[in-house]
């Protein structure tokens, strides 16, 4: 036998007849002769390769070698900053990177290293939304309102003296950030009119402007959105520090660069990220709090060396378009907003001498005297729906960490015999009708819950309800508006209706909500102290005291709410979620039961 004839006889046998056949028509009909010759085509790289094997060491957080001077990253102290659950600030983490990180171990001598960042101005796609934000007091910079852009995600405040200063709102966001294809607003003069500067900037810059109909508030919900959860968390900080509320443009755009950065949504990913592409840096938002004391570098052209050099500051965020990067904006305590690159911590040892103590103190004073506020509240408010601060702010009035005293309330006993109900007649069926009114999450237990409110009944073009009432649920028909949380409003039919109400239940009829992470926590005068947080037995030994009296927790839920829920409860309702608790509660509390 040939050698030829030796060679196709082992092809036939190794790829099988009807392969070796079709291979002589052409080779790529040859399936296993083709992929063999694919495979030994590809060259595989042995070597290390910069471009490609750094990229997951430059995600990871940098290493801190400090004396309080800067603060550390890791999730608990960037919790505590940003007000986020210990979970969120580990994905945030994850998902972002610190290569700005400063370390320095004795106070400032000398000026710190300058880094700089690369800026990029993209076209950007998809939708995003812009709505105006009025305030009732004058902010230090003479500020009255400020424009929220957002997309959902990512969100940027640009502060304004007047409402007309819109159009170059626009041209800073799109300098900042970029040229959104799409931008959705209220139908506001400043934005709708044919020759303001808002409209004018648009135009020259192709952007497609959609105006939302009034009344419509889910066509440009996720602006009214944003600066809901703006309001909620600048409203928690600002009486979480006692902030003077003439800060407050300084604080919206802390708060949005803050949310810009944070890992959130169904894919856990930051607004920044989904806009630009690039992976955040938070190392300039991660070593500093809003309205931190802090020391800053004060140093003249010809330096004496027996001056005191170091003056102290309120930290009020990053200035990005001034400075280099790791620049900070600062107040003094007479008012003045300054741009400083060497700042630090004031840390403990400051408040134990008692010159810096008293220093510190008049500081303190002589900034609130500056930014009183009794000469600088604003009347009036803009047109067409619009969006006050302050009237935000008290709608969450009963959410996160704000207790008023309300005086003395009557009791129902005080009342006796007085309280009699109203009987509603037989024709308003809005009163007699047991889904009205009903909350609703559809979706529990899932990452795309949505809190909403039965509102009313939905008529046909007659006028008359829609659907017909049955004794069994299940065959109920009747057909009602539901009002979402993000402002969309959609129909659904009673069993429906009942089948989600019976969802958020137990099996003794109480509601409850899924939860997703403890954000903050705090006591009241009833908590024990860590001094008496132990009790000797009678053998003489010492035990910790089984408590969480005066304990309470700030919590997120799934559906987005947060709340405070005392420790005592939380341990009977979620096992898990009290096994995660702060590390400082864990220091703080003698000893959580349960």
């Amino acid at each position: 036998m040939s050698l030829r004839m030796q060679q196709a006889q082992a092809q036939v046998e190794t790829y099988g007849e009807i392969e070796h056949e079709l291979g002589k028509i052409l080779p790529v009909y040859n399936v296993k002769s083709f992929c063999a010759r694919v495979i030994s085509s590809v060259k595989i790289a042995m070597t290390y390769r910069e471009d490609i094997d750094q990229h997951d060491e430059r995600r990871k957080a940098s290493g801190v070698i400090t004396n309080d001077c800067h603060s550390k990253v890791n999730p608990e102290e960037l919790a505590r900053k940003w007000n986020i659950g210990r979970d969120t600030a580990k994905k945030t983490l994850d998902v972002t990177t610190q290569e700005g990180i400063r370390t320095v171990v004795h106070p400032m001598t000398r000026r710190l290293r300058v880094h700089h960042l690369n800026l990029h101005q993209p076209r950007l796609t998809g939708t995003w939304h812009v709505n105006t934000l009025f305030a009732k007091v004058k902010s230090k910079r003479c500020n009255t309102c400020a424009n929220v852009y957002t997309q959902g995600k990512f969100t940027r405040v640009i502060p304004m003296t007047s409402r007309k200063d819109a159009g170059k709102s626009l041209v800073e966001f799109t300098d900042d950030v970029g040229i959104p294809d799409q931008l959705v607003t209220d139908g506001a003069m400043e934005f709708t009119g044919k020759n303001t500067d808002f409209v004018k900037e648009a135009r020259r810059m192709r952007i497609c402007l959609h105006t939302a109909k009034q009344g419509r508030k889910n066509q440009n919900n996720a602006a009214e959105r944003e600066i809901g959860t703006l309001a909620k968390r600048w409203k928690l900080r600002m009486t979480k520090k006692d902030i003077p509320k003439r800060l407050w443009d300084f604080g919206l755009v802390y708060e949005s660069e803050i949310l810009s950065r944070t890992a959130r949504g169904t894919d856990s990913r930051t607004g920044y990220e989904e806009v630009t592409g690039q992976t955040p840096d938070i190392s300039e938002w991660t070593d500093f709090e809003f309205y931190d004391l802090v020391w800053w570098l004060d140093r003249p052209v010809k330096p004496d060396m027996t001056d005191y050099v170091r003056r102290l500051a309120r930290w009020l965020g990053v200035s990005h378009w001034v400075g280099s990067d790791l620049c900070y904006w600062l107040i003094t305590d007479t008012g003045k907003i300054i741009s400083k690159l060497s700042v630090e911590h004031v840390v403990r040892d400051d408040y134990l001498q008692e010159g810096t103590k008293k220093m510190i103190d008049d500081f303190n004073t002589a900034l609130l005297e500056t930014l009183n506020n009794e000469n600088f509240t604003l009347d009036g408010d803009g047109e067409f729906n619009s969006i006050n601060l302050d009237d935000l702010a008290d709608e969450y009035d009963q959410n996160p960490g704000v207790a008023y005293d309300k005086g003395i309330e009557p009791s129902l006993e005080d009342y006796a015999d007085m309280i009699v109900e109203d009987r509603p007649e037989d024709d308003d069926e809005d009163a007699v009708n047991k889904f009205l009114n009903a909350e609703l999450i559809f979706g529990v237990g899932t990452n795309d819950e949505r809190r909403g409110r039965v509102v009313k009944r939905s008529r046909g073009l007659d006028g008359k309800p829609i659907g017909c009432a049955h004794s069994n649920v299940l065959f109920d028909f009747r057909e009602y508006e539901v009002k979402f949380t993000d402002g969309s409003q959609e129909k659904y039919q009673a069993n429906v209706i009942a089948e989600n109400l019976y969802a958020q239940v137990d099996d003794e009829g109480r509601q409850f909500s899924v939860l997703e992470e403890i954000v903050d926590h705090s006591k009241d005068n009833m908590a024990v102290p860590i001094s008496e947080g132990t009790v000797r037995s009678a053998n003489g030994t010492e035990k910790a005291k089984v408590t969480t009296r005066g304990w309470k927790l700030l919590c997120r839920f799934k559906d987005g709410s947060m709340d405070w829920v005392k420790l005592k409860d939380l341990n009977a309702r979620h096992h898990k979620g009290a096994a995660r608790l702060p590390e400082p509660l864990r220091r703080g509390c003698p000893q959580a039961s349960g």
